[in-house]
């Protein structure tokens, strides 16, 4: 039951900064704005370490490396997200990814031989057919989502699912260590893939690269959009506090349950950001949205009677 509700609540957490996250790519780009979330992430993260009297000689190897994977994995996919709900509707490209997202552990777990109750699987079912309702049923008047915006949201969806398995491959008393590792190489990997961007975003500049319109690097880049530097920061700020709560609520999940489990609840996250969507964005939410966000609290429900 405990592993549900850290389930549900790292959920709530990652909808609400991915609502942030999409709100700040707008204004930066998706590729800064991710950098700069990690960045953040890494500075909440130490902190959190430090506070948890974290032993820095106790990281063991397996926690540098599935730690690390998880970094590299999770880094592309928030950076694929947050392009595709700067793109948007948020409503509909958020879903998108997070079905994605939630498909990859299960499958996963059934490739390496675990198996849940018939309960466990009909919940699972019943969370992915939620997530569907969500966001793929169209509203009047809604946004068409452009092809890059779902390039993206599945590309996040599968660096997100990776993400997932191999936090829950850590070591059960490694504590929060292994999001240190993932957040150490996330940076890594960021910078890297900022300086290849902002080479490329030159090269394109001087004529080196010709295409018909703008190119995903551009889109990844923000070199399409007015950039606000103020806002973007703020944006941020919260979002790498809140990634970082969000993701030590999973980990900690994974520790009592699990992956199939928590990661579904996990992929829940768009619950979140279509109601701060459509209360701030003032994007519809139809019936039948509602009635899968209904869904999906049965389907949590259910997982932890599993």
């Amino acid at each position: 039951m405990l592993s549900v509700i850290l389930g549900l609540s790292g959920a709530v957490v990652y909808g609400v900064s991915d609502f942030f996250g999409g709100l700040g790519a707008r204004h930066l780009g998706a590729l800064r704005l991710t950098w700069l979330s990690v960045v953040a992430g890494l500075v909440s993260t130490v902190i959190a370490f430090q506070l948890s009297s974290g032993d820095w000689a106790g990281i063991t190897p397996e926690t540098l490396l599935w730690g690390g994977l998880s970094g590299v994995s999770g880094s592309l996919g928030i950076m694929f997200l947050y392009a595709s709900l700067a793109i948007g509707p948020m409503s509909i490209v958020s879903p998108l990814g997070a079905v994605v997202a939630a498909t990859i552990p299960v499958l996963w777990e059934v490739a390496i031989g675990k198996l849940l109750s018939p309960l466990g699987y009909i919940a699972i079912v019943i969370a992915l057919i939620a997530v569907f309702m969500v966001g793929f049923v169209k509203a009047e008047g809604a946004i068409r989502v452009r092809p890059q915006g779902i390039v993206f949201a599945v590309l996040a969806g599968v660096g997100i699912g990776g993400y997932l398995i191999c936090m829950s491959r850590t070591a059960g008393d490694s504590g929060i260590s292994p999001f240190v590792a993932n957040r150490v190489v996330a940076f890594c990997v960021l910078t890297l893939v900022v300086c290849v961007a902002w080479l490329i975003s030159r090269a394109r500049k001087r004529g080196w690269f010709r295409s018909a319109g703008p190119a995903s690097v551009d889109l990844l880049a923000g070199d399409t959009i007015t950039t606000n530097w103020s806002r973007a920061l703020i944006f941020a700020r919260v979002c790498g506090v809140l990634d970082t709560l969000g993701n030590v609520l999973i980990l900690s999940g994974f520790r009592l349950g699990t992956l199939s489990v928590v990661g579904v609840l996990s992929a829940l996250y768009p619950a979140g950001t279509i109601v701060l969507a459509a209360l701030v964005l003032k994007e519809k939410i139809g019936r039948v949205q509602l009635a899968g966000m209904i869904l999906a609290l049965a389907a949590a429900a259910l997982l932890s009677l599993s």
